[in-house]
């Protein structure tokens, strides 16, 4: 603003002084609307399960046997998702359990691979081999399943639906079993 000289000059030179144009106002409130649509369609894309295939552990607290070696758990992975997904193989080790394999519910060959249409699921059971009872695992230990998608294969976590309490109890029930003076790893 120059010294002496009043707003009301300046309104009168330019009355659109330091406003933006039209224009300006129009091409923001059109970028606005389109990046809360990509938003909204990105969240409704993800939840479909094309991208991250939506999997899930319905059962919460599995079933388990112990065995001479480890354990055998029982656990059934369902598709939540709108879109067919293909699972390869489910489990994975920790410290202190190896994943010998997976078998079917009745003892025979691995059910996977298994191509799951949405609302369906497959039964397992995954047989463990403790291999120290000073170390079992500490803290999340999710279940994880190897999925085929059309650019390539990934690795899913399978959420547990207590929050993985289920899973807490079945490996600290097995290893205080398993691992106690007199038992078979102690």
């Amino acid at each position: 603003m120059v010294p002496g000289v009043s707003d009301e000059v300046w309104a009168q030179l330019d009355p659109y002084a330091g406003q933006l144009s039209r224009r300006t106002v129009m091409l923001g409130r059109i970028m606005i609307v389109a990046a809360a649509l990509l938003v909204v369609a990105g969240g409704l894309v993800w939840r479909t399960g094309i991208v991250v295939p939506r999997l899930a552990w319905p059962d919460g607290l599995p079933q388990w046997q112990e065995m001479p070696t480890g354990a055998r758990v029982w656990v059934t992975v369902a598709n939540e998702g709108r879109f067919p997904v293909t699972v390869l193989d489910v489990g994975r080790s920790a410290p202190g359990f190896e994943l010998l394999g997976v078998e079917g519910p009745d003892r025979a060959s691995s059910p996977f691979p298994v191509t799951l249409r949405p609302g369906q699921g497959v039964d397992a059971v995954l047989v463990y081999r403790i291999t120290d009872c000073n170390g079992p695992p500490v803290g999340d230990w999710p279940l994880t399943a190897l999925v085929d998608r059309p650019w390539g294969t990934m690795t899913v976590e399978v959420p547990v639906p207590d929050g993985g309490h289920g899973v807490q109890l079945w490996r600290d029930h097995v290893v205080s079993t398993w691992c106690r003076p007199g038992g078979p790893g102690g």
